[in-house]
């Protein structure tokens, strides 16, 4: 507590996701916690650490807060991928009803991510619903 944040750059979890480094973090609070499933005093922070993330979800007054941190990391390419992640969500029961398309285009907006593309990647995740039922 109160030291400055030694110098970093970590990779992402997964291939092409990104990663987070010392930039990331500067001109705002930041808790960055380190977990070990090994460690005691980290399985007991857990709990805590996950109802304050679920405190702030629902205080959020909007979708900018979520979608500010995808635009600063994300590549246009990878923002199309989380809006066709979220059209399969919404085209699970091979149905996407007012409320989810509104919901999708407003997130999609946010991030950026043409018309377009929005309507490419909801008729992929119909495709993809349509023959998993098959």
């Amino acid at each position: 507590l109160d030291k400055p944040v030694p110098a970093f750059d970590l990779p992402g979890l997964r291939e092409g996701e990104p990663g987070l480094k010392t930039d990331d973090l500067k001109g705002q609070v930041t808790l960055v916690n380190v977990f070990a499933s090994w460690c005691v005093p980290c399985r007991i922070e857990h709990p805590l650490l996950l109802r304050l993330a679920k405190e702030e979800a629902e205080e959020a007054a909007d979708y900018y807060q979520f979608t500010a941190l995808i635009n600063k990391h994300y590549t246009p390419a990878q923002k199309e991928q989380v809006v066709e992640h979220m059209w399969q969500v919404a085209s699970a029961d091979h149905e996407i009803d007012r409320f989810e398309r509104t919901l999708v285009h407003k997130v999609a907006d946010l991030l950026h991510v043409p018309r377009p593309a929005q309507i490419a990647a909801r008729e992929r995740a119909m495709r993809a619903a349509r023959q998993g039922a098959e």
